[in-house]
């Protein structure tokens, strides 16, 4: 399994044009060589609406963390009226989310000891976990099941 990184890039013919980030996940041991390899090949087979980029930088996400590993958690879609979704369900900390449309889900970072199953929430700090273990005050969405 790699490591995410979040790319900064800009086009090459706006040197003070806007820079956006582009995340991926690199398994090698040196992801700039590797980011400076891929927009080369990127930049030398160009089609005619694409432009040439440059790399700006490099962010790392949070060491170790992962995401949800969502699957599809009821038989059939599910509906109420003109809203249609399913439910996806993480494998490690049974987070549940709806999908809707063929669409991905999204991406969720997974916190399986800090994620409530009563009330189906994630909790991004082990603090904000505890204290709403010890309130004690449970409300589950409607659609989890």
């Amino acid at each position: 399994m790699g490591k995410e990184y979040i790319f900064l890039m800009r086009h090459t013919d706006e040197p003070r044009g806007e820079i956006w980030e582009e995340p991926m996940v690199i398994s090698g041991s040196d992801p700039i060589a590797w980011v400076e390899e891929a927009l080369k090949n990127f930049n030398s087979t160009l089609k005619s609406n694409e432009r040439h980029r440059t790399f700006m930088g490099l962010k790392e996400e949070d060491g170790g963390s992962t995401y949800c590993e969502l699957s599809k958690r009821n038989g059939m879609t599910l509906g109420d009226g003109l809203d249609t979704y399913d439910i996806m369900e993480c494998s490690n900390c049974y987070f549940q989310i709806k999908r809707h449309g063929i669409s991905s889900a999204g991406k969720v970072k997974c916190f399986p000891e800090q994620t409530c199953r009563s009330c189906n929430k994630i909790y991004k700090t082990e603090k904000g976990y505890q204290n709403h273990m010890n309130k004690d005050r449970h409300r589950r969405p409607v659609w989890c099941m």
